[in-house]
């Protein structure tokens, strides 16, 4: 942008108009037909005549004097857009000639005798230079005025943009003293936003001083930083809070740079981004649910606490709690039920909590108070049961009265010299240990729970590689007809040989792969393997079995199951008719819009339906009719106690007589007696499964088994 002063803005259309008033009296001295006056006698000129002609020489160079340093003062301005070294030397050479000129004329007007024709040569030489420069000066003075038309309309757009600015813009000039310093700076514009930012008691800004309008300037010292602005030519960013008109305080940052006539200052009103980013602060650091500290807080507050511990000598505890089985407040009640048992908990959680404790939420359910400057350990664990007690009180939401349950684990720090971090760990360890017996209680971190919590690490840890390294096998259990004692099915049975313990129970590892996401992957590879290992076993024995794989609730979420079965089939070769899936009812009774979906785009594949475990859960008929199941399977826990207990048979002969009016297949798990066996004969079940018969083994002693023999006889000889 070129910068030009306001009054050089303006004088620079003058110089065109003067310029050519000195050409034109330099083209009259020049012509004797207009000059009358030289023509003449010196006797017949009168002293009038005299006074005139001299004071019009000198007014004429006093008028080109002025005109040279104006043109000079522009040129020097535009000094880097035009040569102002070769201007500066003509316009010298001009005013120089200017006065040649005047003092010629003033010796013709005394002495006019034989001087005269000499010095109407000097003057029509040096009027001849006067000529030729205004020539050689006319292409500057012509890119003077492109100049400054070019600086007025880059100054009418600068205003035009300062005018429509959103932000308060000013221009300031300095002001000076008597003894000029520089002590304040006076408004010569501002914006429409800058007259709402301040009011003048005349309603007017132009003009006025600065720091009498925002006094803050000058107390915050901001008005100093605005002077250097001017001196160093630096621009500074800064800062400040202002009051508005109506006396509110409020979050301003100033800009200010410097222009060629003083200061561009910007106030731009930063209180709605300072609120913002106080909020996401905030939101980074508390709960937005309950308005309690979340975990990056209550870690930060955690480690403080513990310096301040080691100082004083005192003790520090942490509680983890978490409330027992809070999903199905959500499932059932819905979200907001359940936004509003967390708030009713926080808050008996403080009411219960010391001052100087901190209780924070750092997800789901669970909550953590760090106890300080305890002056026993046992505290914690006093206070861990008044909470759990507050907890277990009556909840009222809504039209809903609720009753629930909690795990507490505590972690003291004498128990340990770890970090926050840690601590935390080992207190939400021994809350794991409360919640495995599904009960409330509060147990406190120690070694044998550090060691347990070791060990299932570790064990996670190598089942994430189990699969890779080979370790996965799946064993299959034989399914008899219960009258011909012939094998008519298998089960698949994910088995672990670890390299290290051997066979590794599954009661010991499923929960812990349903507990990480592991059973993903392992459930797909049991489907993929056990369809490979079968379908090559039938081609060589030239016999049809079915199999019956075990499908998790965490598998059946999977929107892509059908996918991953088909594509078990037609890679195996295995026919999808022979193929059965164990559903649990609890897996079909959850999300039925969902489940209807999922299990309906599966049973499209061929593939039969089994529900495990029947009688342990909902129990719900409607969905054995709506999703046309092909075989119930009745849990262990009832089979075990038949014959005796008559109330584990009557449930027995009900499922058994309720299939075969619907049709529908009935396999007994864990037949482990001949008792047992003959008791399912009896009540006509269809096929029994259980050690009696065959315990799991490998797919080759199962081909070995299926070639020797094809009947069953009853007797324990055969296990």
């Amino acid at each position: 942008m070129i910068h030009i002063s306001g009054n050089a803005k303006r004088e620079n259309f003058l110089v065109v108009a003067l310029a050519t008033m000195c050409l034109g009296a330099a083209i009259w001295k020049a012509h004797p037909l207009i000059s009358q006056a030289d023509a003449q006698p010196l006797k017949f000129i009168s002293i009038r005549t005299i006074f005139l002609h001299s004071a019009t020489d000198v007014l004429a160079w006093v008028a080109a004097a002025f005109i040279c340093v104006t043109v000079a003062r522009l040129a020097w301005t535009l000094r880097r857009h035009i040569a102002f070294g070769t201007t500066g030397y003509l316009l010298l050479l001009l005013l120089i000639a200017f006065g040649i000129l005047g003092l010629l004329d003033l010796i013709r007007t005394r002495n006019a005798g034989t001087l005269s024709p000499h010095l109407d040569s000097i003057g029509i030489a040096v009027e001849a230079v006067v000529v030729i420069v205004l020539l050689l000066l006319l292409p500057f003075i012509h890119s003077i005025v492109e100049l400054g038309q070019t600086a007025e309309d880059e100054h009418t757009r600068f205003l035009t943009a300062a005018k429509a600015n959103m932000n308060a813009f000013f221009l300031l000039e300095p002001m000076c003293n008597l003894g000029g310093v520089q002590h304040d700076f006076k408004i010569t514009f501002a914006n429409a936003k800058a007259e709402l930012l301040l009011i003048s008691p005349d309603g007017k800004l132009v003009h006025r001083r600065i720091s009498k309008l925002l006094p803050a300037l000058q107390t915050s010292g901001v008005l100093g930083k605005l002077i250097q602005v001017g001196v160093s030519g630096n621009p500074i960013h800064q800062d400040l809070l202002l009051k508005d008109p109506s006396g509110a305080q409020r979050a301003f940052s100033l800009d200010a740079f410097k222009m060629s006539t003083g200061i561009a200052a910007v106030f731009t009103d930063t209180s709605e981004r300072k609120r913002f980013k106080e909020s996401v602060i905030h939101l980074a650091r508390y709960d937005a649910l309950t308005g309690l500290p979340n975990r990056v807080l209550m870690l930060e507050r955690m480690a403080q606490a513990i310096d301040r511990a080691h100082h004083t000598q005192t003790h520090l505890a942490v509680l983890l709690v978490t409330l027992n089985k809070f999903n199905r407040i959500n499932d059932s009640l819905g979200y907001a039920a359940g936004d509003a048992l967390l708030n009713t908990v926080a808050q008996r959680i403080m009411n219960i909590s010391r001052p100087q404790d901190t209780v924070a939420r750092i997800g789901g359910d669970e909550f953590v108070i760090m106890l300080e400057a305890l002056d026993t350990e046992a505290y914690a664990t006093v206070h861990a049961t008044n909470i759990l007690s507050s907890i277990e009180e009556e909840i009222e939401i809504g039209d809903q009265v609720l009753n629930i349950s909690a795990s507490i684990g505590i972690c003291t720090m004498a128990a340990t010299e770890a970090d926050a971090a840690t601590m935390l760990r080992y207190a939400s360890s021994a809350m794991f240990e409360v919640k495995k017996q599904g009960i409330s209680g509060v147990l406190e971190y120690s070694y044998d729970i550090c060691c347990a919590t070791s060990h299932t690490l570790q064990l996670e840890q190598q089942l994430r590689h189990a699969t890779a390294n080979g370790e996965m096998e799946v064993y299959y259990q034989p399914q008899v007809d219960c009258k011909t004692r012939e094998i008519i099915g298998v089960e698949a049975l994910l088995r672990w040989n670890h390299p290290e313990r051997g066979m590794v129970s599954p009661g010991e590892f499923i929960a812990l792969a349903e507990e990480t996401g592991t059973i993903l992957s392992l459930g797909e590879w049991a489907l993929r393997q056990s369809c490979k290992e079968m379908a090559s076993m039938q081609e060589r024995i030239g016999r049809q079995l079915s199999l019956a794989v075990n499908i998790s609730s965490t598998q059946f979420l999977q929107d892509d199951l059908a996918a991953i079965v088909q594509d078990a089939l037609s890679s195996s070769g295995f026919t999808s008719e022979n193929l059965e899936l164990e559903l649990t009812e609890s897996t079909l009774m959850n999300d039925s819009a969902q489940t209807d979906t999922r299990l309906k785009s599966v049973l499209d594949l061929g593939v039969r339906l089994a529900i495990d475990d029947f009688g342990t859960g909902f129990s719900n008929f409607q969905y054995i009719l709506e999703y046309n199941v092909d075989c119930l399977k009745i849990d262990r826990s009832f089979v075990s106690k038949c014959p005796h207990d008559s109330k584990a048979a009557a449930v027995v002969q009900t499922i058994i007589s309720m299939a075969r009016e619907l049709n529908i297949l009935v396999v007994a798990e864990g037949v482990e007696r001949e008792d047992q066996a003959n008791f399912l004969l009896d009540r006509h079940c269809d096929t029994c499964q259980g050690y009696f018969f065959h315990k799991p083994m490998a797919i080759d002693a199962l081909e070995t088994l299926l070639q020797c023999e094809t009947t069953i006889e009853a007797g324990g000889h055969h296990q």
